[in-house]
């Protein structure tokens, strides 16, 4: 007999009946059959969680070795970049020092240029 702790809702459904239940042989078998098929069930649940799991597993190395080559492309890019702005960076610090250099003469041009024209308009 069941104990009063382990299934109360048992002897609740029973009530006084519980004394007098003896399950028959056609009974434990029933029981045995729906057992089985319970367990058979589980078994292919159980089965068909596990190649699941294999599968996303799968896609998720296959995802993760994808995802790897693209970051790593990313990374070369990045630093052929950051090499490629240095690079631009000196070539225009050099410009404007030429840049600088060249209007540095163009305004002594223009002051010997207005110095001649001076003396031109004046020995005229």
């Amino acid at each position: 007999m069941p104990s009063k702790r382990t299934l109360p809702w048992l002897r609740k459904t029973f009530a006084g009946s519980m004394k007098r239940f003896v399950p028959s042989k056609t009974d434990v078998r029933a029981i045995g059959v729906v057992v089985e098929r319970v367990e058979s069930k589980l078994v292919a649940l159980a089965e068909g969680v596990m190649s699941f799991r294999d599968g996303v597993r799968a896609e998720m190395a296959d995802l993760e070795q994808r995802l790897s080559a693209r970051i790593s492309a990313l990374e070369e890019a990045v630093r052929k970049n950051s090499e490629d702005l240095r690079t631009l960076r000196v070539e225009v610090a050099e410009l404007r020092l030429r840049f600088d250099q060249r209007e540095l003469r163009l305004e002594d041009l223009e002051r010997r240029v207005s110095e001649v024209e001076k003396r031109v308009s004046g020995v005229g």
